[in-house]
């Protein structure tokens, strides 16, 4: 069926709610939300507009179909350019999200020695402030990681667990994919939490191949995953041992074998990394992309059920990995992209 018409539902300008002037100049907005990254938001106005956005503009749009009550709202995102289209009288409008104006991205060399994930996330809460409205305040860290997990890794018994990135957004990065976590910055927030805590929440929608616009694309891996893990740590007696951890969703026998990264703080240290690898590596074993109508509960952290679907083990539980909400005269689409839940 073709896709219901949406409405600009709210769109605020530096505090200012500015939605029976723009919406009539407004051509397309696509908002992209995607785990360990920025938003994204992207505008076109119709030229001449009264509107006039500038670099440093604090927006926030939020988009619902008039008939519910459900809206996506995009969370505020500070333009960092404009550009006009003289051929078709175009002006492109591209933000990114608040949160990020910090530096946190900025190319400057981090290093750290024996500190926990927890210590690293209140630290870059308050380091790098958010910033909305001219007022500059921490982010409120929502995370599960355990206290007693510590980064890095040492080459030998004796010496410092240490951990680099190019950047404070880097070392997040690094962190999420060697441990198992996602993390997003949004609304103020900082989440940081395990893939499996997201695996666990309920489910938001279900999708049938009629939501789908058009085929979706399943693509099944089936090299690269491992059924176990063994990792290095040093013990309350200063002497080396290691762990071996499972994923009881994996029926083939082959091992990731990772004792020859260095040793880890301690034994809690070491099942994290060795649950995150099995994570990273045998989570996108089984994915999916697909075009449906908008949907504002289509946003990454949250879950939707696959039923109706040709093929062998499509169908089931899948998580939300990115989504990209397109919002023209056409009317409102989301494109995702998730992964199959096994567990």
């Amino acid at each position: 069926m073709p896709p219901r018409k949406p409405t600009i539902s709210s769109f605020i300008l530096n505090e200012v709610n500015i939605t029976n002037q723009i919406v009539p100049r407004l051509a397309s907005v696509i908002y992209q939300d995607e785990t360990g990254a920025t938003g994204l938001l992207e505008l076109e106005l119709i030229s001449p507009s009264s509107i006039n956005l500038t670099e440093g503009d604090a927006i926030e749009v939020r988009i619902k179909y008039a008939d519910s009550d459900r809206e996506i709202n995009t969370g505020t995102h500070i333009v960092d350019e404009v550009a006009v289209q003289l051929a078709p009288n175009i002006i492109r409008v591209g933000a990114r999200a608040y949160d990020y104006r910090s530096g946190a991205a900025t190319k400057e060399a981090v290093e750290l020695k024996n500190v926990g994930l927890q210590f690293i996330l209140f630290r870059f809460a308050n380091n790098f402030k958010a910033e909305k409205g001219g007022t500059k305040f921490a982010l409120r860290v929502v995370s599960n990681a355990p206290a007693s997990l510590v980064i890095g890794t040492a080459s030998k018994i004796e010496e410092d667990n240490i951990i680099r990135a190019e950047s404070w957004l880097e070392l997040l990065k690094k962190i999420s994919d060697d441990y198992g976590y996602w993390f997003n910055i949004k609304f103020g927030d900082l989440r940081f939490l395990t893939y499996e805590a997201q695996e666990q929440e309920a489910i938001v929608a279900t999708i049938t191949p009629s939501d789908c616009l058009p085929t979706p694309r399943f693509t099944r891996r089936t090299k690269d995953i491992y059924k176990s893990a063994f990792v290095n740590y040093k013990t309350l007696n200063n002497e080396e041992d290691f762990v071996e951890v499972d994923d009881s969703t994996v029926t083939m026998e082959d091992i990731l074998d990772l004792r020859n990264e260095g040793i880890y703080f301690n034994e809690a240290s070491a099942v994290e990394r060795a649950a995150g690898a099995l994570s990273s590596a045998n989570r996108n074993r089984q994915t999916v992309r697909m075009k449906t109508e908008g949907n504002g509960s289509y946003m990454v952290g949250g879950n939707v059920s696959l039923t109706g679907f040709e093929g062998d083990m499509v169908n089931g539980k899948y998580a939300i990995s990115r989504a990209i909400h397109r919002l023209d005269s056409d009317g409102w689409t989301t494109d995702l992209e998730m992964y199959m839940i096994f567990n």
